[in-house]
C-alpha cells in the first residue's frame, strides 16, 4: 500500500512540475501571483502555478466540470447545474477587498460561453458587497464590479457594444488601482475605463472571502489560462496573453496605425469613391501599391474587410501588351475575372474593379468611381526567412519551449506567424487534423517555440517540426 501511495505522489510532483515549467515558459506572466492553466485536471483540482516566489499556492477544487478542447484551447468546461471551479476562501484577500491591493490588481482569463439567454456568473470573488464579479448578461454584455467595504467605493464598467459571441473563445482582461480605477478589456482592446467610484453605503457584514470561477446554475462556460497579479499590468502584458492563443497574424506588427494587418501584408482602406487613377496616385504617396489579389484566401480578406462599405473597389490591374498584369509585380496565380465576353485585353484604356456584390472582377472605363485598398508588405518581419522541415522529425515537438498555439488554415500561414513572431521564434510545430470530413472542416494546429535544440525534442503525434535557418 505505502509503494502505491508514494507512486501516487510522485506521479502528482512530475505532472504538478511540468505545469510550473510550461507557465515559466510564459513570460508575460512573470510576477504573477496566481495562474491555473485549466488544462489539466488531477484529482478533483487545477494546480495552481504562481510566478513570485514566497506566494502561496490556491489550488483550484474543480466540480462537476471536465477538461474539454475547443482549438486553440484547451480548458474546462462547467455544464451542470452545480459545476463551478473553487479556488478557496482567502482572508484579507485584495482579490476580494481591493483596499489590500497597495498596487493594484490585474486579472486575465479565456472565457467561451454557450448560446443561450441566460445570465452566467463569470468570477465571483467575495460576496455581494464586497469583492469582485464579472458577469456575461443574457445580451452577452460583460459586467464587471468591484466593491470595497473598507474603502467604502464601488466601480462598475460593462463592454457596451461589445459582446461575447457564442461558443467562441474571448480573452478578458481587468486592471484596477486607486488612482486609474477600473479599466476592461476584451480580446486585447481596452473597451471601457472608469476613474470614479461611488460610495458603497452598506454597512451590514459581508463574511464571505471566498473565491469561484463559474457559480451559477446557467454556467455552462469553459475557462482557459485564468491569471491574477497583485498589481496593474501593462496594456503590452494583455496583448501577449492574448496573442499566446490567436497568433501575431492577427495583430498589427509590421504595419502602421491606420492599416490592417494581414499574413505578410498591410491593407489601407478608403471608402471615399475615386477614379482609378487617383486611387492609383493616393497609395503611392502612402509608399504602397493599389490592391493586388493573389489568393483566395487574400479574396476572402478582402470581401469580408470591405463588404457593404462600397459597391467597388478598384483593383491594381491593367493591359500590358494585351495580357493583365499587377501594378505591383505580383505573379498572376489567381482570377476571379468576370464574363470573358465584357474583357478586351487589346484596350490600354480598360481598368479592373471588384464588385463588392457578386466578388467577380470586371473591367470598365478608368474613370468609374470605386473605393480602393492600397497594399504593402509588413515591414521588417522577413529577416532570416527560410526554415527547414527535415523528414526525420515528423512527430516531433518543443516540450517546455512553446510561445504560442494558434488556429491556421495551412502551413505557410504557420511559418509565417513564426516569422511576423520575430527573432524570437525558432521552430514551430504544424498539425493538420483530419475530422473525417471535407478538407474545408480539417483542424490545423501551430504551436511557435522559443528553442531549436534538439535535446527538447518529444514525441507529438501528428506534428511537422521546422525550424528556422
Amino acid at each position: 500500500m505505502s509503494r502505491v501511495i508514494i507512486w501516487i505522489f510522485c506521479f502528482l510532483l512530475l505532472e504538478f512540475s511540468a505545469d510550473i515549467l510550461e507557465a515559466s515558459a510564459v513570460p508575460w506572466y512573470n510576477e504573477a501571483d496566481h495562474y491555473w492553466n485549466m488544462n489539466q485536471i488531477f484529482y478533483g483540482f487545477s494546480y495552481d502555478a504562481p510566478q513570485r516566489v514566497g506566494v502561496e499556492q490556491w489550488h483550484a477544487h474543480v466540480i462537476g466540470s471536465e477538461v474539454t478542447s475547443s482549438p486553440p484551447n484547451l480548458g474546462i468546461r462547467m455544464y451542470e447545474s452545480y459545476s463551478r471551479i473553487n479556488l478557496g476562501s482567502h482572508h484579507n484577500s485584495c482579490f476580494v477587498d481591493v483596499a489590500f491591493c497597495s498596487n493594484g490588481l490585474s486579472i486575465a482569463f479565456w472565457v467561451k460561453g454557450n448560446k443561450g439567454s441566460k445570465h452566467q456568473d463569470l468570477l465571483v470573488f467575495g460576496g455581494p458587497h464586497r469583492g469582485i464579479s464579472v458577469v456575461k448578461t443574457k445580451d452577452g454584455i460583460l459586467e464587471t464590479n468591484i466593491s470595497s467595504m473598507k474603502m467604502n467605493k464601488t466601480w462598475m464598467v460593462s463592454s457596451l457594444g461589445k459582446v461575447l459571441e457564442p461558443w467562441a473563445w474571448h480573452h478578458v482582461g481587468i486592471t484596477w488601482n486607486s488612482s486609474a480605477g477600473l479599466s476592461l478589456y476584451l480580446n486585447a482592446t481596452r473597451v471601457v475605463s472608469n476613474t470614479s467610484a461611488v460610495p458603497l453605503n452598506e454597512t451590514s457584514p459581508a463574511p464571505s472571502w471566498s473565491m469561484h470561477v463559474g457559480r451559477n446554475k446557467h454556467a455552462d462556460i469553459a475557462i482557459d489560462e485564468l491569471v491574477l497579479w497583485s498589481h496593474v499590468v501593462s496594456n503590452d502584458t494583455i496583448t501577449k496573453a492574448f496573442e499566446y492563443k490567436t497568433g501575431i497574424t492577427a495583430s498589427n506588427v509590421g504595419c502602421g496605425s491606420r492599416w490592417i494587418a494581414h499574413l505578410q501584408f498591410c491593407y489601407l482602406s478608403f471608402n471615399t469613391l475615386t477614379s482609378w487613377d487617383t486611387a492609383h496616385t493616393s497609395c503611392q504617396v502612402h509608399s504602397s501599391g493599389l490592391l493586388s489579389i493573389v489568393s483566395a484566401e487574400e479574396d476572402d480578406f478582402i470581401r469580408n474587410r470591405m463588404s457593404g462599405s462600397t459597391p467597388c473597389i478598384h483593383l491594381g490591374l491593367t493591359v500590358r501588351q494585351e495580357a493583365f498584369v499587377w501594378t505591383d509585380d505580383s505573379v498572376w496565380s489567381f482570377s476571379r475575372l468576370g464574363h470573358q465576353g465584357n474583357i478586351t485585353v487589346n484596350d490600354s484604356n480598360q481598368c479592373v474593379y471588384r464588385n463588392m456584390t457578386d466578388s467577380l472582377w470586371y473591367t470598365s472605363d478608368c474613370q468609374r468611381m470605386c473605393g480602393y485598398v492600397c497594399k504593402t508588405y509588413r515591414a521588417g518581419v522577413f529577416s532570416n526567412a527560410e526554415f527547414q522541415c527535415h523528414a526525420n522529425q515528423l512527430h516531433k515537438g518543443m516540450s517546455g519551449y512553446r510561445l504560442s498555439v494558434v488556429k491556421v488554415r495551412s502551413q505557410v500561414e504557420c511559418a509565417m506567424e513564426c516569422l511576423i513572431y520575430g527573432l524570437g521564434c525558432l521552430s514551430y510545430n504544424y498539425q493538420r487534423y483530419d475530422k473525417g470530413y471535407s478538407e474545408q472542416f480539417d483542424e490545423h494546429l501551430c504551436e511557435l517555440n522559443g528553442s531549436s535544440n534538439h535535446v527538447h525534442l518529444v514525441d507529438m503525434d501528428g506534428y511537422q517540426y521546422c525550424e528556422r535557418k
